[in-house]
C-alpha cells in the first residue's frame, strides 16, 4: 500500500467512550487520491451506498447484532436489536457527511457482498471543521485488513475535498495488534531527531507525543500517549493544558516534550498545577534577563524542573535559554486557511473586524478581504444645503477614495436629498451646492481613477423628510420642497458624473419611493448635453419616475395646481414624454433595461388631446431621429398619459424582448393596433404584462379570457383588467372590452383609486410624503357606488 505521510496523528480516548474502544485524530495530509473514475472501489473493496432493500436493512440489522463490536463501539448499554434501531441507524446514516457499505468485489452475475459499513458524522464543532468516522466490520472478514484500507481511502478522498479534522472510532476487536504499525500502514510517519522513547509530531496546531515504538494500543502506556497532547498556537498567547498521567508523569518526559514545544513555538512556562501531572503551558513574560527563556513551575508557586510529578517540595528555580530565532511566535490566526479566517470574520461586527486588522499586516491583508470588503461596496451620502453636514461628508468621501483601497471598493451609491420645509433658493444655498458638486465630483473622479472596476455598478437617487427636532416628522405635506430636493439632488449628482466621466451601469432616478420625481424638462435637458453622452453610453439600466415641472401645473401667482383648461399643459408634457425619451435614448447605446414612472400632479382637469396644430406638439417630435434607440431586453411603462400613435411608435422603436404596461391612459385612439402589435408574427416580443390600462382616458380596458374583474359593473360581467402571457401564448390573439356600465360597490373601486394615487398622483389634501413611503400605509374602506 502506497504510505502518503501524514502530519500529525494522535491516539488518544474520546471522552465518555469505554476503555477498550480508542480513537484517532488525523491534521492536515497530502494525501495520494485514488483514481475514482470507475467509481467507489480501493484495491479489494467496492463500496456502495446504503439503499433501501431488504437485503442491505438485514445487513444493518445482522451487524448491528453483533453483541462484541457492539459493546466496544457504543456507551449504550446493547440490548437486542430491532427494524426501530435499523430505521434510526440509516436516518443518521444517510444524513452524515459519508457514508458507504464496505463490499467484496462482486462475483459474475451477482451483487458485492456487504462485510462492513464505513461513515464520516458531524460533530458539535463545526468550526473547527472537524468530523469523527466509525467504521464496523463483520467478525468472519477481521484480522484482513479491510478495515485499515477502507479508512486509508476515505480519509485521504476527504482531505483532499474539505481538510476536517477526523476521529475514528473503531472498536478494539478490528484494532491491529500493534497499534503503530496500525499508524504506519495509514501513512503515519516518525521525526527520527526525536529520542526513540519520545515521538513528536509537529502539526500546525498542535504537539502530538508517541510513546516507545513496541507498546501496544492497550493499558497504561497507551492512556499516556493518549494525555500528551500539547494544544499550542490555537490563538496568540493563549494558555494551553498539557497533561500527563501520573502513572508516566517523570520530569525528565515533562522536559522533553516542553523543549519541543518551545523550540516549535516559543517560549513557554509549564506550570505544574496542585494536581501531579497536570502542566499549564503559557509565554514567560519578559524578565530582566535578556534574550527569552522557559522554565517549570509548581502548583505553589516556585519553579524548576525536579519532582514535578507531586508539585509538593520546592525545587531551585531553573531557566532554560533558547537561541531567538528558536522562539520567533507567530499568530495561529495568521496561519489558517483564508477561508476559514474569513468564516470567522462573518461572526464579527464591524468595529471588531476593523480591531482585528490592526494587530498585524498579514492579518489586515486577510480580514480586508470578503465580508469586510462588502462593508465598502455600498454608500449612502445625504446631500442638503441648509447644514455642513453633507460638505464634512463629502470631504470625507474625497479623502478616504483618493487614500484608501477598502473605500474605492464602492460599488453601490445611493445619494439622498434631505428635504426641509423651509427650503429656499439662495445665494448662498447657489454657492453650497457649487461647493457639493466640486467635492462629489473630485470623489467619483478617485473612483474613475482607481477603483476596481472604474465604475458604479448601481448609482440611486432618492429623497427623504428631515424633521426640526427628529430625524423624520410624523407628516410632511409639502409637496413642492419635495420636488425641489428632488430636483437639486438629480442635478448635483449629474454634474458631478459629468465632471469626473464616471461611468454608471444602473440608474435609478426617484423610482423607489412614491411622492416624488423629477421634473421631464430638466431630465431632457440633460440628456441633451454633449458632456453627458458618455454616462448615457455606459447605463445599462434606467429607472426613472417623471412628471409635468411645477411651475407649470401651479398658477404662478397663487402658486396652487391649475384646473380646467388651464391645466392642459400638463396633458401636453404627458403626451411629449415618449417622442422625447426616444430621442434621449438613441445616446444610450447599451441600455437593456428601460422603467418609466409617471406621476400626475393634478389629474383633475379634463386631458383633451391636444390638436395636431399645436406648435409644442410640433417642436417635440423629429420626424427621423439621428440614431436609432436600442433593442431593449426588458421595457416597462407606469402610469403615463399617451396617445395610440405614439406609444406605438415607442414600442416598434425599442422593440422589446419583455414589456409591462400598467395604469396607462390612452388620450386618443384604441389598444386595438398596439395588441396586434404584440401579438404579430413579427413582433419581437415573448413575454408581455398588461394591467388596469385605459381608454377614452377612463374607461378600463378588461380582456376577454378567463378571470374575475377587480370591482363587478351594471349591465353585465367582463373579464379580467390583468393578462399575463409569455412564449408561445404571445403570438394569440388578444381581444378585449371596456365597461358596460357603472361600478356596483363603491368601496372597491374607492379603495383602488386611493391605491392608484398613492403611486401615480395626482397630488390631493391627503398628500403625505412620509406616510407615502410608511410600510403600514392602510387603504380606507367606503361603502356606495360611483361611476
Amino acid at each position: 500500500m502506497d504510505r502518503t505521510p501524514v502530519t500529525a496523528l494522535n491516539l488518544g480516548y474520546a471522552r465518555g467512550i469505554k476503555p477498550d474502544c480508542t480513537i484517532i485524530k488525523l491534521i492536515q495530509t497530502t494525501p495520494s487520491i485514488p483514481n475514482m473514475a470507475s467509481g467507489f472501489r480501493s484495491e479489494r473493496l467496492v463500496y456502495v451506498g446504503l439503499g433501501d432493500t431488504p437485503e442491505h436493512k438485514a445487513f444493518i440489522h445482522s451487524i448491528l447484532s453483533d453483541r462484541t463490536s457492539s459493546e466496544s463501539a457504543t456507551t449504550f448499554l446493547v440490548k437486542p436489536s430491532s427494524s426501530v434501531d435499523v430505521e434510526s441507524f440509516t436516518r443518521g446514516f444517510r444524513e452524515a457527511y459519508f457514508g458507504a457499505l464496505i463490499c467484496l468485489p462482486p462475483q459474475p452475475n451477482s451483487q458485492p457482498e456487504p462485510i462492513g459499513f464505513i461513515n464520516l458524522q458531524h460533530t458539535t464543532h463545526p468550526h473547527h471543521r472537524s468530523a469523527s468516522m466509525s467504521l464496523r466490520i463483520i467478525p468472519g472478514e477481521q484480522g484482513k485488513g479491510y478495515g485499515s484500507e477502507a479508512i486509508k481511502l476515505q480519509v485521504n478522498r476527504t482531505f483532499h475535498s474539505v481538510s476536517p479534522i477526523i476521529i475514528l472510532v473503531f472498536a478494539e476487536s478490528i484494532l491491529p495488534s500493534t497499534f503503530h504499525d496500525f499508524i504506519h500502514s495509514l501513512g503515519g510517519v516518525r521525526e527520527p531527531a526525536i529520542p526513540a522513547r519520545l515521538r513528536i509530531s509537529h502539526g500546525r496546531d498542535y504537539v502530538w507525543v508517541y510513546g516507545p515504538e513496541d507498546e501496544t494500543a492497550s493499558g497504561t502506556d497507551v492512556e499516556s500517549e493518549a494525555e500528551y497532547e500539547l494544544k499550542l498556537g490555537n490563538r496568540p498567547r493563549a494558555n494551553v493544558m498539557l497533561k500527563l498521567s501520573r502513572s508516566a508523569g517523570s520530569p525528565e518526559l515533562a522536559m522533553e516534550v516542553v523543549e519541543a514545544a518551545a523550540e516549535k513555538w516559543g517560549v513557554v512556562v509549564v506550570d505544574n498545577g496542585e494536581k501531579g501531572g497536570v502542566f499549564t503551558v503559557e509565554e514567560l513574560r519578559a524578565r530582566e534577563e535578556r534574550g527569552r527563556a522557559f522554565g517549570i513551575e509548581s502548583g505553589d508557586g516556585s519553579r524548576g524542573c525536579e519532582n514535578l510529578a507531586c508539585g509538593k517540595r520546592k525545587p531551585q528555580f531553573t531557566y532554560y535559554t533558547l537561541p531567538q530565532a528558536k522562539v520567533e511566535m507567530s499568530s495561529h490566526l495568521e496561519s489558517l486557511l483564508v477561508e476559514l479566517t474569513e468564516h470567522i470574520v462573518t461572526f464579527l461586527p464591524f468595529n471588531d473586524i476593523g480591531s482585528l486588522r490592526l494587530t498585524s499586516h498579514a492579518l489586515e491583508e486577510r480580514v480586508s478581504q470578503g465580508s469586510f470588503a462588502r462593508f465598502f461596496k455600498c454608500k449612502d451620502i445625504k446631500l442638503t444645503t441648509t447644514t455642513t453636514t453633507a460638505a464634512a461628508t463629502l470631504q470625507d468621501m474625497e479623502r478616504l477614495t483618493s487614500q484608501s483601497r477598502l473605500v474605492r471598493l464602492l460599488e453601490h451609491c445611493t445619494i439622498t436629498g434631505i428635504v426641509h420645509s423651509d427650503t429656499t433658493a439662495t445665494a448662498s444655498d447657489e454657492a453650497a451646492d457649487e461647493d457639493l458638486r466640486s467635492l462629489l465630483s473630485q470623489a467619483f473622479h478617485n473612483l474613475a481613477l482607481r477603483s476596481p472596476n472604474s465604475k458604479l455598478v448601481s448609482l440611486r437617487l432618492r429623497v427623504v423628510a428631515d424633521g426640526e427636532k427628529q430625524d423624520e416628522p410624523d407628516i410632511f405635506r409639502d409637496w413642492k420642497s419635495v420636488w425641489n430636493a428632488a430636483q437639486h439632488t438629480f442635478q448635483v449628482t449629474m454634474a458631478a458624473l459629468q465632471e469626473s466621466q464616471l461611468l454608471v451601469v444602473d440608474l435609478d432616478i426617484f423610482s423607489s419611493i412614491k411622492g416624488c420625481s423629477l421634473a421631464s424638462d430638466v431630465f431632457l435637458a440633460f440628456t441633451k448635453q454633449s458632456i453627458s453622452r458618455p454616462v448615457l453610453g455606459s447605463l445599462e439600466k434606467l429607472a426613472i419616475s417623471l412628471s409635468v415641472p411645477p411651475a407649470a401645473a401651479t398658477d404662478p401667482d397663487s402658486g396652487n395646481l391649475l384646473g380646467g383648461t388651464e391645466a392642459h399643459a400638463q396633458s401636453r408634457y404627458s403626451q411629449l414624454l415618449l417622442p422625447d425619451l426616444l430621442d434621449a435614448l438613441c445616446h444610450m447605446s447599451h441600455l437593456e433595461n428601460l422603467d418609466v414612472h409617471w406621476y400626475n400632479l393634478n389629474e383633475r382637469a379634463p386631458f383633451a388631446p391636444p390638436l395636431a396644430r399645436d406648435p409644442e406638439l410640433g417642436k417635440s417630435i423629429s420626424p427621423t431621429p439621428t440614431a436609432s434607440a436600442p433593442q431593449l431586453k426588458e421595457c416597462r411603462l407606469r402610469g403615463l398619459h399617451v396617445s395610440e400613435s405614439f406609444l406605438l411608435r415607442f414600442l416598434a422603436a425599442v422593440r422589446p424582448l419583455f414589456l409591462t404596461v400598467t395604469d396607462t391612459r390612452l388620450v386618443s385612439g384604441t389598444y386595438a393596433p398596439i395588441f396586434d402589435f404584440l401579438t404579430g408574427t413579427e413582433s419581437p416580443v415573448t413575454y408581455f404584462a398588461l394591467e388596469d390600462n385605459c381608454e377614452q382616458n377612463t374607461k378600463l380596458v378588461h380582456f376577454e379570457v378567463p378571470g374575475k374583474p377587480k370591482f363587478r359593473y351594471r349591465g353585465g360581467n367582463v373579464g379580467p383588467s390583468m393578462i399575463v402571457r409569455r412564449g408561445g401564448q404571445a403570438r394569440e390573439d388578444l381581444r378585449y372590452r371596456l365597461p358596460p356600465g357603472r361600478v356596483i360597490g363603491a368601496g372597491e373601486r374607492n379603495r383602488w383609486i386611493k391605491a392608484k394615487a398613492e403611486a401615480f398622483g395626482p397630488l390631493d389634501g391627503h398628500y403625505d410624503f412620509v406616510g407615502l413611503n410608511r410600510v403600514d400605509v392602510l387603504v380606507g374602506d367606503d361603502e356606495g357606488e360611483q361611476d
